[in-house]
């Protein structure tokens, strides 16, 4: 008798699971980036905040994210790779409207390591929700091509269209 693990996406189609695993990882990917430019306007925000207090925002993320990554990926093996991706965008949620609501520079901060670490939640267990749900190997690789090629394409063609100021004032100054 052999036992086969229930799908962690349930009866979902893979279409469904591709659109909600797809859009975890671009939030994740983008809120990478899209903080530089809104750079400018947070250090206006925050008046009296130099640009390395600023580049906090920038970095805690990163940090945040990349030390949380594996573990984040084992917890999804133990706990359940769907549990973890929702609690990852539950996280990623709450610290997004912290961060809108923040009434100070710390506090930005603060939001910005819960949004790192619902990044880190949702990133490792999305290829083991969307592997599942394609079924065959071929069809598990397609999906995951594709979701790998379109997250970066996305945040990389249209983050300067996103900033109404041009691309010229996008990013932080850099020290002469």
């Amino acid at each position: 008798m052999t036992y086969e693990s229930p799908s962690p996406t349930g009866n979902a189609s893979p279409g469904k699971v591709f659109a909600i695993v797809a859009m975890g990882v671009f939030l994740a990917a983008l809120d990478l980036f899209i903080v530089n430019i809104a750079f400018p306007a947070i250090q206006r925000d925050f008046s009296g905040s130099s640009v390395s207090d600023v580049s906090w925002v920038l970095n805690v993320y990163a940090i945040v994210f990349a030390a949380l990554l594996v573990s984040a990926g084992k917890l999804g093996d133990i706990l359940g790779r769907r549990r973890v991706f929702v609690a990852g965008l539950l996280a990623f949620g709450l610290g997004s409207a912290l961060s809108a609501a923040a009434p100070s520079l710390e506090l930005l901060i603060a939001a910005r390591v819960i949004q790192g670490a619902g990044a880190a939640a949702v990133t490792p267990t999305s290829l083991g929700l969307l592997l599942p749900a394609f079924g065959t190997p071929s069809g598990a690789a397609a999906a995951t091509d594709t979701c790998s090629r379109v997250s970066p394409r996305i945040c990389s063609t249209n983050l300067p269209a996103l900033d109404p100021r041009g691309r010229q004032d996008a990013a932080p100054a850099s020290p002469a």
